[in-house]
């Protein structure tokens, strides 16, 4: 049964990062960490197609399945139940109506994620008719922007506004926690941005400041975390590191992105470079494949003795590297992530297929990363990346923090992130970060109060309603080579 879990939990640690003041709260105080529990549910495709913009397309069109990291929550009174996809690329809190269009198909496809009746609540207050996304492959949502109690476990914000679906092709109910500037609604209309949900618990003084860390967990395991406020010790091996976010072309941050420096691979204890140089990539729990350059792709496919398979639409690999000690390391400013093979290299059963084979006879199994449509696009590490590592997203200072996951930590000591931009300067902070330069940004129209014009990170990368709305798009620069 699923079930948001809420921690509001002492620290028994300190520890710091640079641009966060993590810290014990004394035994008399309240402390400031909210945490919500999350499992994981697989679904058919079509029922989680692309939430990006139509020029930053996610390269997942022809994945038959997909895991998604669904926490429930409640709107309204009483409340309604609602598992919602969690989503760092977007910001928005979206539900389908049960009177919209998907909802009322054969077989009932809501019913897995829920739906909001607003006529069943005491609570709820209509703001505009202003929600409108449509979604890569066409797929739309529109409706009513509106208020109502929001719940998770005992926490309740009075007036979180969200959008309702009443007219909708997707069946799934989306929890986007990023940038408010990056709001559908601050896209379609140029107006300011709204409070969604990390600044509405800011506002509420329910936690410091707008920063939380995610644990996603291996790909066997069920459940994972975030902790709105707070990180938590024991799931994460080595020091946070600190590297700050791109800087958006606009002068809004909207997305969470960092330049990744380098790639390798090592295999049978022999460490070879796939790539030097710089690409922006963006941190999205939203997408399950990491979606880089096609270049790039095929420079991994290469050491994998991988391709891309037409028949399928997917690129496939050797089982056989599934089943080592092998490892590809992402390094971000001389921060390294170790990702095993067995979380980038996929069971074919993961997609609904049966056992597949090359040419030769031998076993292939999923890669889990697809290419762009170009070099040029804004790259995206998913989910088989995030499960390896432990991230603070940081809204206030523009930045996140980075260390490798510990997997399976049935441990916990959760500190909370206090407030300020140099807590204690440098003391984690990478030394050099390499930063490509610009990369897109949403120019937000209209003058912005302090609270929302602290964003997050680069390459705008949200659901949109429609392209003609869409300000100050373009790919992030890739300085890169590709061995």
């Amino acid at each position: 049964m699923r079930a948001a879990a809420l921690y509001s939990l002492m620290a028994l640690l300190p520890v710091t990062i640079e641009g966060l003041q993590l810290k014990e709260r004394s035994p008399n105080s309240t402390p400031a960490v909210v945490g919500l529990g999350f499992e994981k549910t697989r679904v058919p495709k079509h029922k989680t197609d692309k939430r990006k913009r139509k020029d930053k397309a996610y390269a997942e069109d022809l994945v038959n399945e997909k895991v998604l990291y669904n926490a429930q929550i409640q709107l309204g009174t009483p409340g309604q139940k609602i598992d919602a996809q969690i989503d760092t690329g977007s910001s928005d809190l979206w539900v389908n109506s049960p009177d919209s269009k998907i909802c009322r198909s054969k077989g009932n496809p809501c019913k897995q994620s829920g739906t909001f009746n607003k006529d069943k609540s005491k609570t709820y207050e209509r703001v505009n008719s202003d929600f409108n996304i449509t979604y890569v492959d066409g797929s739309q949502a529109s409706g009513d922007y509106g208020t109502d109690v929001f719940q998770l476990g005992d926490l309740k914000l009075d007036k979180l506004q969200f959008g309702l679906g009443l007219h909708s092709t997707s069946e799934n109910c989306v929890l986007g926690i990023g940038y408010p500037s990056n709001e559908v609604y601050v896209a379609t209309t140029g107006n300011k941005p709204y409070a969604n949900l990390p600044q509405a618990l800011v506002d509420e003084g329910l936690i410091n400041s707008r920063a939380y860390s995610l644990y996603l967990d291996d790909f066997r395991a069920d459940k994972g975390q975030i902790l709105f406020g707070g990180v938590d010790t024991e799931k994460f091996q080595g020091e946070l590191q600190t590297v700050p976010l791109v800087k958006p072309r606009g002068g809004v941050y909207q997305e969470f992105a960092i330049d990744m420096t380098s790639l390798s691979y090592n295999k049978g204890g022999k460490n070879t470079q796939i790539m030097k140089g710089a690409v922006p990539v963006v941190l999205d729990s939203g997408s399950t494949f990491n979606n880089l350059p096609p270049s790039l792709v095929a420079s991994m496919n290469k050491k994998l003795n991988g391709f891309y398979d037409g028949r399928l639409g997917i690129d496939v690999v050797p089982c056989d590297a599934k089943n080592s000690d092998d490892f590809m390391t992402f390094t971000f400013s001389g921060i390294d992530i170790k990702v095993p093979m067995n979380e980038m290299v996929l069971d074919p059963s993961f997609l609904g297929m049966g056992q597949l084979t090359d040419d030769s006879g031998t076993q292939m199994c999923i890669f889990g990363v697809a290419p762009l449509d170009g070099d040029d696009d804004q790259a995206i590490l998913g989910d088989t990346f995030l499960r390896s590592a432990y991230i603070v997203y940081d809204l206030d200072n523009n930045e996140v923090s980075i260390a490798n996951a510990n997997m399976n930590s049935s441990k916990s000591n959760i500190v909370e992130i206090g407030t300020g931009s140099d807590a204690v300067p440098s003391a984690t902070g990478v030394a050099h970060p390499v930063t490509t330069g610009d990369v897109a940004g949403t120019a937000v129209a209209g003058p912005m109060n302090p609270s929302e014009t602290t964003s997050t990170n680069a390459a705008g990368a949200q659901p949109t309603a429609k392209p003609e709305h869409i300000l100050g798009l373009a790919g992030g620069a890739v300085l890169a080579a590709f061995l």
